[in-house]
């Protein structure tokens, strides 16, 4: 049982060593921050320009509608296109989204 266990946590190790692992990981960590920033200071912002409640409940249903069509979309290219050919052009969007955001916000 104890050679299973360090086995696992050499299997941990192993995937925290590993670039592709802490790249996407980071990426991913990243993405959810500025989604989970936006959700946690947006209505602060919406209440001070004057929005109801109603009004920022609504205002997330793009958002969701966007993330379920990205979701499937993703999918979908996936099957068509390798990882490393999507992977740059979703960096690319995702920055051109949050200085977009930025520029709405200020």
């Amino acid at each position: 049982e104890n050679k299973k266990e360090k086995s696992v946590i050499e299997q941990y190790v192993y995937i925290l060593k590993s670039k592709k692992f802490t790249g996407n990981m980071l990426i991913y960590a990243t993405c959810s921050a500025a989604f989970f920033a936006w959700l946690t200071g947006s209505p602060f912002a919406m209440t001070a320009m004057g929005y109801s409640g109603t009004d920022i409940g609504f205002s997330y249903l793009p958002q969701t509608i966007a993330f379920i069509i990205g979701g499937y979309t993703c999918r979908s290219f996936l099957n068509k296109y390798a990882s490393q050919q999507i992977l740059p052009w979703l960096l690319k969007l995702f920055i051109a989204s949050v200085i977009v955001m930025f520029i709405v916000a200020t």
